[in-house]
């Protein structure tokens, strides 16, 4: 599992990333340096508008503002809730739920997210990204 803000350092500071020592310099370049110059609200945007989204025509996607044009061809403000969460859906695995290759994960994946927002379902833990209890919900 992965911070935002080491998410960040890995985007920001590193090339090519490998586990082992490179996660050590990531927790404390996360930790002394980017934590103390940058606050968690900005954080949150940088993490945000360098989002990985695949690509569209081979060509790559970066940012929720970058792929409300390249999948919606709209502007992030203009998009329907359900198209804003299908971005959303796509931050987990961009190939898996790609709303164009992809459409039933990604619907099925949104559906997930919308019950959850709901209150029909959680997250059984940190670790469930998936939202497996939502399956049913």
């Amino acid at each position: 599992m992965t911070s935002i803000t080491q998410s960040l350092v890995k985007r920001f500071y590193f090339d090519d990333f490998e586990p082992g020592f490179a996660k050590l310099e990531q927790s404390l370049i996360a930790r002394f340096v980017l934590d103390p110059a940058m606050p968690k609200p900005a954080q949150l945007k940088a993490y945000l508008n360098h989002s990985h989204f695949g690509a569209v025509d081979g060509r790559r996607i970066v940012g929720f503002a970058d792929a409300s044009r390249g999948f919606y061809g709209r502007e992030l403000a203009e998009l329907s809730d359900r198209q804003f969460l299908s971005l959303v859906a796509m931050m987990m695995a961009p190939k898996t739920y790609d709303p164009v290759r992809q459409p039933r994960a990604n619907a099925e994946r949104v559906r997930r997210i919308e019950a959850m927002l709901a209150g029909r379902c959680a997250p059984q833990g940190l670790r469930d990204v998936a939202l497996k209890a939502c399956a049913a919900a």
